[in-house]
């Protein structure tokens, strides 16, 4: 296999809509296979869309798997197109799901899939933030096209994932890196430490410049917080970007409550305020970046089935900061005095949020 063959090339796209054209243009050409992991998926225009092409795919004799999370594509439980998707032969697994035996007791309803990975005949995958689902089509989401040798180590965790199906799940944390030094990292509940928020904390640890951050919420555990502020002590410009406005009120409450420290110890904060923001990725000086499904809140540091790619490529990393840069533009920077005018029962909210900071 030549040196070449071996070389990941990456696309980032962003905004929802335009994620979802470039997919199923893709899958419409596949010719082997398709393999979805996600966490949502509509019984919706879009949603009905992708499962109609999937089906075709079936039967056009192609091998289609779709691992849906089962609270967040609850509605395909009950819907004619996805029934129709597997009398056709499709196979479709709902993980974790919720019923008798766990509907009382919300600490087994975690870990849930937050996963937002698409393979394509072994050859091309989609990984990043996006949910497939209408009312997110105007909202901005960052998602990595890929290609080359990182593809393959993506289809030894979906072999991992269709080994597990249907059997009591294991913990499982997956690493896999091509010859390039791209990594694909899945974790989820039952590891320690977790190999995503492990990264992040090296990759902010090591950062001499810059450490630029996207989430759409914003609820940092405390070890998060720390090396944030001991990055700014040691002269690095640390810069959080969020949604001025999320799809989760309480947690944007919470999120804002810990507005005042970080402010105080010289973190900036951005609102963006074009669209919903709902990227996920990192960039760290102009060395490292990472991209996926994970927010930077307690759900998907801790508890959930999330997956990332982590890259060190300087002109990928030039691409994910160059869309870190366009958004700053649809930005308002925010100070000591937006914590301030705050009304005092939205702050009070944020505090009394944050005890249960751990499942929003």
């Amino acid at each position: 296999m030549t040196e070449k063959s071996q070389k990941t090339d990456v696309e980032i796209h962003t905004r929802a809509a335009d994620i979802w054209k470039a997919m199923y243009d893709d899958c419409a050409k596949a010719k082997e296979s398709i393999e979805f992991e996600q966490y949502i998926l509509k019984n919706d225009k879009i949603g009905t869309k992708f499962i109609h092409l999937f089906t075709q795919k079936v039967k056009e004799g192609l091998d289609v798997r779709l691992m849906l999370d089962s609270i967040g594509s609850r509605d395909l439980f009950f819907s004619t197109v996805f029934s129709d998707f597997k009398k056709a032969g499709g196979v479709a697994y709902f993980y974790n799901p919720i019923g008798l035996e766990n509907i009382f007791r919300p600490s087994r309803w975690f870990p849930r899939t937050h996963i937002k990975t698409l393979l394509i005949d072994n050859k091309i995958c989609y990984t990043g933030s996006a949910c497939i689902w209408d009312e997110m089509a105007g909202w901005h989401d960052l998602q990595a096209r890929f290609t080359g040798g990182l593809v393959r180590e993506v289809k030894k965790s979906f072999d991992h994932l269709w080994s597990q199906a249907g059997k009591k799940k294991k913990p499982l944390v997956i690493t896999q890196t091509d010859k390039s030094g791209f990594a694909y990292v899945i974790t989820q509940l039952g590891v320690r430490p977790n190999p995503i928020y492990r990264r992040i904390l090296q990759g902010v640890r090591s950062a001499k410049k810059e450490v630029r951050i996207v989430t759409p919420y914003f609820l940092p555990p405390w070890l998060l917080r720390m090396v944030l502020r001991k990055a700014v002590k040691r002269g690095v410009n640390v810069m959080l970007m969020v949604s001025a406005k999320s799809d989760v009120g309480i947690a944007d409450y919470v999120s804002h409550s810990y507005y005042p420290k970080l402010l105080k110890h010289g973190v900036r904060i951005f609102h963006y305020k074009k669209t919903n923001l709902h990227a996920k990725y990192i960039v760290i000086d102009d060395d490292w970046a990472t991209i996926g499904s994970s927010n930077m809140d307690y759900l998907s540091l801790m508890q959930n089935r999330e997956a990332n790619i982590f890259l060190d490529d300087k002109e990928v990393v030039a691409k994910v900061r160059a869309e870190f840069d366009s958004c700053l533009e649809d930005c308002r920077e925010v100070h000591q005095s937006y914590c301030r005018r705050r009304p005092w029962w939205k702050k009070l909210l944020g505090y009394a949020g944050r005890s249960i900071r751990r499942i929003l």
